[in-house]
């Protein structure tokens, strides 16, 4: 794929997208939420089950004490733990270790809205980790929230976590990586919006699985139909995803059959 096809892919796709009516998205978030939600919880489940199992323990439930917060938007409203904040910086060993973590994203402009998903987890009890920008070296750092009022605005508005919060030091615990996108096609191809942030997280993941023999979490994609190609062009260097989740679909691969520890795939990444 050449940068002209990039580009005109995603001036295509985003036009499309910010051309959805306000009810339009409204309806469609809330199935894409809804399909996503299910997804992660059956994935904690498993993970909960196999950790129990190896433990030798009963399972133990996933949701946690709750108590409601006001959100900064005008738009959401979220909840958090009523534990104590932990303030070491640090995430595994420290404050809830045997909870399931997810990265996510905060949604920026016409990008399907997933808040409700952040939220769902929140109250599941799966720790929810989202990313901070690294400009100067394009890197993510990944930050933990259990509020809205733990996100700042960023650079170009941009909401991103408190640098202060716990800050992920192993992202292979993760079970799963909420990747955003501006272009997917039905075998889990993305393209993402040109700047290589994800990329580059995504190929450091799968390289420390790979070295440390562990499995890499699985790639996740919520999308609206609209942002759906029929191919990406494919470049050996890119990326598929595991799960792309639409209003209307579930594009999935088989993760044991090119995941395993950390083996990669060819796909489509932007």
């Amino acid at each position: 794929m050449n940068g002209s096809d990039k580009k005109e892919i995603r001036r295509h796709i985003e036009t499309l997208r910010a051309g959805l009516t306000p009810e339009e998205r409204a309806s469609r978030e809330h199935r894409v939420n809804e399909r996503l939600t299910a997804w992660l919880k059956g994935q904690a489940a498993g993970l909960r089950l196999s950790l129990d199992a190896s433990a030798g323990t009963a399972p133990l439930p996933l949701k946690q004490p709750q108590e409601t917060e006001d959100c900064p938007s005008h738009v959401y409203s979220g909840t958090t733990w009523s534990a104590g904040r932990e303030t070491d910086g640090s995430c595994g060993s420290s404050g809830l270790p045997h909870l399931p973590i997810v990265l996510a994203y905060i949604p920026f402009r016409t990008e399907c809205g997933i808040h409700r998903t952040i939220e769902a987890c929140w109250e599941a009890g799966i720790r929810v980790f989202v990313p901070r920008s690294l400009h100067a070296s394009r890197e993510l750092l990944f930050h933990e929230i259990r509020q809205w009022k733990d996100l700042r605005k960023g650079m170009h508005g941009i909401m991103e976590p408190d640098p202060l919060s716990p800050a992920l030091q192993d992202p292979l615990a993760a079970f799963a990586v909420l990747v955003p996108g501006l272009a997917f096609d039905t075998a889990c191809g993305r393209l993402g919006y040109g700047g290589g942030y994800y990329d580059r997280f995504l190929e450091k993941l799968l390289q420390a699985a790979r070295e440390e023999g562990r499995n890499a979490p699985l790639f996740a994609a919520a999308a609206f139909d609209v942002q759906l190609v029929e191919r990406l062009p494919v470049e050996p260097h890119d990326i598929r995803l595991d799960v792309l989740i639409t209003e209307s679909a579930a594009c999935t691969r088989d993760p044991a059959a090119d995941r395993k520890k950390g083996e990669r795939s060819d796909g489509a990444a932007g």
